[in-house]
């Protein structure tokens, strides 16, 4: 979910643009159902992102949905664009998954690896079995 609310595929930096219309611009919102505040229970409160990055000490994504009417309308005095929600399982999930699921790791493109050597070189097949030992850890051991 959390890389599904960035652009991280084609993101916009300019070193000279305000922080705040950076985060608006290369973050967005999620649907799934359409209701902000299921969607903010199925998302872990990910869904309502753009204020969450305007806004990151509010600890709860409700807040960030009862916030966003105030944080558009003053994107909207600066002319930043507040565009739509995307939907994750039509907009978002097909790029997911063509760019980190299909796509070759840096690793394999460094050494020239074809699909079954990136899937099961021992380098990978360990590196891929420390983040899962990591995992049961919890991610502030990544």
């Amino acid at each position: 979910m959390i890389v599904a609310s960035h652009d991280f595929e084609e993101e916009e930096v300019d070193p000279s643009e305000d922080w705040a219309v950076s985060q608006i611009k290369n973050s967005y919102d999620l649907t799934m159902i359409g209701n902000k505040y299921i969607d903010c229970f199925l998302s872990a409160g990910l869904s309502p992102h753009r204020v969450h990055h305007v806004l990151p000490y509010q600890k709860s994504g409700f807040a960030n949905i009862i916030s966003e009417d105030i944080v558009r309308e003053e994107a909207e005095k600066f002319n930043v664009v507040w565009s739509k929600p995307k939907n994750f399982f039509f907009e978002r999930l097909p790029i997911l998954v063509k760019h980190y699921l299909l796509g070759p790791s840096r690793t394999a493109k460094e050494n020239n690896f074809g699909l079954l050597k990136e899937h099961f070189h021992p380098q990978q097949l360990m590196t891929s079995a420390k983040y899962v030992f990591q995992g049961f850890l919890g991610i502030g051991s990544i």
